[in-house]
């Protein structure tokens, strides 16, 4: 017999050599990977599945299962062309990683040998001879396939896929059954001319029903190219197949077995219709805060965006575009462009192979109606083409294959609660200079020869004529009426005298110039027309004080003198000791004349200080005069006291609007207008107020405190936190004043340390929350004034803490003391997971 077989052994061969490698291949491939990627896995997106159709073809060998077969199981290649060719072409669909369904179109011969005398040759009509059947056959089926990998260790890619499959088909067949001995044809099925029952087929073939199964072993080349090996069974639902009808076997059907090589084309869907298509499903977006939230005047967005592996085409790019919406307008943000690997230019990598993700952040000028918005994303994605656009919207005008992602919402906005602050900065007002009770002092001087104490009206320091001047008029303000509140009198005595002496000189010389005054005062008392405000000397208090030697008046004296060695003169009085001074002058006078004549005189004095206490208008009538056409009549530090009493902002207003004609020089004025035009909201007139004032005086603290409250007001904080820091430096207590400027700049730590001290206050409490310390905020906002603003702040902490309880209860007194409340809660976003529920809808009126 020839043993022509090399065919038939190379396709067994290749098959059985397909399970060593797969698993070869497996193992090197984990073993390789897994100690590169261990950290990466748990990040690793997970990658990306979409349903496709296949094509397939395979080519193989097969053998008979039947009673005419020397073998079941394995191929029987001891005997020529028994082992013969066998192939099939399908069609398919894989629905999920681990299952497909495919139709197969089959084409294949069969061929068996039976030796005489084997153990099955008993079956046979003449079991001395030997046998051998030919058939050939085409037909199809319907199979259904389990990727066993993806089932069992989860969808991912695999050099190698170990797979089953099982199915339903119908084969149309015919087949000889010769005696090899003789030679002669024994039985003949499904031809022409037979006329056997069930000869259903084309060109009278016989037909039976089949039940293929087996398994596969799928090597991936690329994204669309598998090749597989595969070895079934197929189950006939005849006997007739090698023309011996029997029980021997298959509960008396035969059978066929294949083992083939094949080749897998996969309808991969890819490109930018898939990736737009696909989207949605396959792409994920977080954004970051998940409800947008204002912060310093700006919005701060992160986006975050992932890709799994095998999404992204390769020749791809993708524009996705921000866009926050709100009712009477849109924020339109740059876009993110990526890109695939062969795309050059601009743009992040997103690889194919692995997937990958971006990251962008965006700070978004805060705009009026942003409270009411949502940020969405608007995206494109289109085959390269070397051109680049600025915006989706430029992108699909200018690609013709471009193709529009669906919108998506990622994000709610925006969170406005840090623009709630109290504008209740602290202002600071020129003083009025007013006193309430004014001390009028009148001084003058009685002068005494050395060591004397008698008046000596003849020493020419008494005859001086603006010291003579002083005695003469020390009374002046006793004569108009004035009360007087004390007469106090200072004696002195020049160093050069011993101590204790002078200390006695000092009191005698005090007691020269209270004599003297009271005999003055006693003389015009006895006058009728006097005008004193007193009956007797007895009314006056009198306070006389001995001050012994006037050494720093000496050292001063000898300081500002134009004695040539004064600086000796210094330095040997202060070195001496103490005992020793009075003696170190003595000697010194002997030295330097010029102290004896003009230094030690002045020295020997007695001073008299007579202090009247200033008649003032009521206050009731300085108030009624600056507002009348007699303010003019009132004097500077009046007509500024009058703004002081009162709390009317448009009376404040008018008198400081007087002050300014009547006093135009006056700083104080013009600052003080000017904040109040500030109070009252007439931001540009007080600017030019303030601005006028700093003219005036461009080191006022009051002025830049001021100025920078106005800047507050309007939303420049940059330029009111500088007027504010230099106000700082020019000695004015500007911390809390900060503190509102630094939560709006969203420096809310900060903010918190500046408005310490303020412990019970709606801004401290306020810059707790949003510093994220709740049961702080919650203890200070309890402790402030009650009112509907301190309840409602009350009512976004709860929500911020996730105490629905808390949020109901002062949301429901905010909204009772202040029924504006109740349309601010329906759209705030502290309470949007709220927004849904019973309780919140009957609170704000959503039904």
């Amino acid at each position: 017999m020839k043993k022509n077989y090399s065919l038939t052994r190379m396709l067994v061969l290749s098959f059985l050599m397909v399970l060593p490698l797969a698993f070869y291949a497996q193992s090197t491939t984990s073993g390789k990977k897994d100690k590169q990627e261990t950290e990466k896995k748990a990040q690793k997106p997970q990658e990306s599945f979409s349903p496709y159709f296949f094509g397939q073809g395979q080519f193989g060998a097969s053998w008979s299962h039947a009673e005419v077969a020397s073998t079941l199981i394995f191929p029987d290649l001891s005997h020529d062309n028994v082992f013969v060719g066998t192939g099939s072409l399908g069609f398919g669909y894989q629905f999920l990683p681990w299952l497909n369904a495919y139709v197969g179109l089959n084409r294949g011969y069969a061929k068996g040998y039976l030796e005489a005398n084997s153990d099955k040759s008993k079956y046979m009509p003449i079991p001395s001879h030997d046998y051998w059947y030919t058939s050939d056959y085409y037909g199809g089926d319907l199979n259904l396939g389990l990727n066993l990998s993806n089932l069992i260790g989860g969808y991912k890619t695999r050099a190698i896929n170990f797979g089953f499959h099982a199915g339903l088909g119908q084969m149309q067949w015919k087949s000889k059954l010769y005696d090899k001995t003789t030679g002669s044809l024994v039985a003949r099925h499904g031809y022409d001319g037979n006329n056997d029952s069930h000869n259903g087929g084309i060109s009278n073939r016989k037909v039976a029903l089949t039940i293929p199964f087996g398994v596969n072993v799928n090597y991936t080349l690329n994204d669309k190219w598998d090749i597989y090996g595969d070895y079934s069974y197929t189950w006939w639902d005849t006997d007739l197949l090698d023309g011996v009808v029997s029980g021997y076997g298959n509960s008396g059907r035969d059978g066929t077995l294949n083992a083939s090589l094949g080749i897998r084309y996969k309808f991969v869907p890819g490109g930018v219709g898939s990736m737009a298509k696909k989207a949605p499903e396959k792409t994920s977006m977080v954004v970051m805060p998940k409800v947008l939230e204002e912060k310093g005047d700006s919005v701060e967005i992160t986006v975050n965006g992932t890709f799994p592996p095998k999404y992204f085409s390769k020749n791809a790019v993708m524009l996705i575009q921000p866009v926050i919406k709100y009712e009477g307008g849109e924020k339109v943000l740059d876009p993110i462009k990526l890109k695939g690997e062969k795309v050059a230019g601009n743009g992040e990598l997103i690889s194919y192979q692995n997937g990958g993700s971006f990251t962008r952040t965006y700070k978004v000028p805060y705009e009026k109606g942003m409270d009411v918005a949502q940020l969405v994303t608007e995206s494109v994605v289109y085959p390269y083409s070397g051109k680049e656009y600025a915006s989706v919207k430029d992108a699909l005008a200018g690609e013709k294959k471009a193709k529009s992602i669906a919108e998506r919402k990622i994000a709610d906005g925006t969170i406005v609660t840090a623009k709630a602050v109290e504008h209740n900065e602290h202002f600071i007002f020129a003083p009025d200079g007013y006193q309430k009770v004014t001390i009028v002092t009148n001084k003058s001087e009685l002068h005494f020869k050395v060591n004397q104490a008698n008046i000596d009206w003849n020493l020419p320091l008494n005859k001086n004529k603006a010291n003579y001047d002083a005695l003469k008029n020390n009374l002046s303000d006793l004569y108009k009426g004035w009360k007087v509140k004390s007469i106090d009198i200072q004696g002195w005595a020049s160093p050069e005298g011993e101590e204790s002496f002078n200390q006695g000189l000092s009191e005698r010389r005090a007691q020269a110039m209270e004599k003297y005054i009271k005999s003055k005062i006693k003389r015009e008392l006895r006058k009728k027309d006097n005008n004193f405000a007193f009956k007797s000397v007895k009314d006056i208090p009198f306070n006389l004080h001995a001050n012994g030697p006037d050494w720093n008046g000496f050292m001063k004296a000898v300081e500002k003198s134009d004695i040539k060695d004064k600086a000796a003169i210094l330095n040997v009085i202060n070195s001496a000791n103490e005992s020793k001074k009075e003696e170190e002058i003595r000697n010194m006078i002997q030295i330097y004349p010029q102290l004896e004549k003009s230094i030690l005189p002045p020295l020997r004095r007695a001073e008299l200080y007579v202090n009247a206490i200033e008649p003032k208008r009521p206050e009731s009538e300085i108030a009624q005069m600056a507002t009348s056409p007699d303010y003019g009549q009132l004097k500077v530090a009046e007509i500024l006291h009058a703004a002081n009493l009162t709390s009317d902002l448009n009376t404040k207003k008018k008198i400081y609007a007087n002050a300014m004609k009547r006093y135009p020089n006056c700083w104080r004025a013009v600052a003080n207008a000017g904040a109040v035009d500030v109070e009252l909201g007439d931001y540009q007139e007080a600017k030019s107020l303030l601005m006028k004032a700093m003219k005036m005086n461009k080191n006022a603290a009051v002025v830049r405190n001021n100025m920078g409250i106005l800047y507050a007001r309007q939303g420049d904080y940059k330029k009111a936190e500088h007027c504010f820091l230099y106000a700082q430096k020019l000695g004015a207590d500007e911390a809390y004043n900060l503190g509102i400027v630094n939560i709006m700049k969203g420096d809310y730590a900060k903010a918190v340390q500046l408005l310490s001290s303020k412990k019970c206050s709606y801004n401290l409490g306020l810059a707790q929350m949003l510093n994220g310390n709740l049961d702080a905020a919650t203890n200070t906002l309890k402790c402030a004034k009650e009112n509907a603003a301190v309840d409602y702040l009350l009512a976004v902490v709860g929500a911020r803490k996730g105490d629905n309880t808390m949020v109901y209860n002062y949301l429901a007194k905010a909204i009772k003391e202040d029924a504006s409340y109740k349309a601010k809660a329906a759209k705030d976003r502290e309470f949007l997971k709220l927004f849904n529920t019973p309780d919140f809808k009957a609170l704000v009126g959503n039904n």
